[in-house]
């Protein structure tokens, strides 16, 4: 999972009748080597309780070492199973995180952090942004005129309301404006499954938005930090 301070990592398991189990850490993912290397995971993970219907899932898991902690998660499972995203809580009341997860390889302990060229290239991009609509320019329901959406380009993807991207799904900003993000499998349908980002030396100027359905959303963008 990402857009949250820890690298939270699940392992799910299905069964026939769409119950999950499994286990979840909160540093990373669980059973690569280096938890195994520490016995109780040093108690930052817990067992899974969940299930599946249809492309929707509910999980989550109590930190061992933490009780007063839950971490639960409801997505939108992409037909692969490579993608999900919805939202997050750590059990608090008044907390809840749009994020995105990713498929983890079988000998890594996360999803593969930014490279030392793409932090590079990407810098005079970093910030957050406010996005308005372009109604002569998009089509569809989900986005509206006369509000702001937030946008956060940061050194490993972007987050906000148009949901998550990690750099492994981006363009080196080295080829040019724009800078393709996705296509991604289609998880919500109110998520876009790819975006171009038009930017100059001071940021990003314009951002346009496809959906799974074919809608195209074109947005001003204005850098407030």
């Amino acid at each position: 999972m990402f857009e949250f301070e820890d690298p939270v990592g699940v392992q799910l398991i299905q069964d026939a009748d769409g119950k999950l189990t499994g286990r979840g850490c909160a540093a990373g993912a669980p059973g690569v080597p280096a938890f195994d290397a520490f016995p109780g995971d040093f108690g930052y993970c817990g067992s899974i309780s969940g299930e599946v219907s249809g492309r929707s899932a509910s999980f989550g898991f109590t930190l061992e070492i933490f009780p007063q902690l839950r971490y639960s998660a409801r997505v939108t499972v992409s037909d692969d199973a490579r993608r999900m995203a919805g939202e997050f809580t750590n059990g608090s009341p008044d907390f809840s995180l749009s994020t995105a997860w990713l498929r983890v390889a079988d000998d890594a302990d996360w999803i593969k952090r930014s490279s030392t060229d793409f932090v590079r290239d990407s810098a005079p991009l970093v910030g957050a942004y406010e996005l308005t609509l372009i109604a002569e320019e998009s089509t569809g329901p989900h986005f509206v005129p006369r509000r702001t959406y937030a946008f956060r380009y940061s050194r490993d993807g972007l987050a906000g309301d148009l949901g998550s991207f990690w750099n492994s799904e981006m363009s080196r900003v080295t080829a040019g404006s724009p800078q393709h993000v996705g296509p991604v499998p289609a998880t919500a349908p109110a998520l876009p499954t790819s975006l171009d980002l038009d930017f100059d030396g001071g940021g990003i100027r314009r951002v346009t938005a496809t959906m799974a359905s074919g809608d195209r959303y074109t947005f001003a963008a204005t850098k407030v930090r």
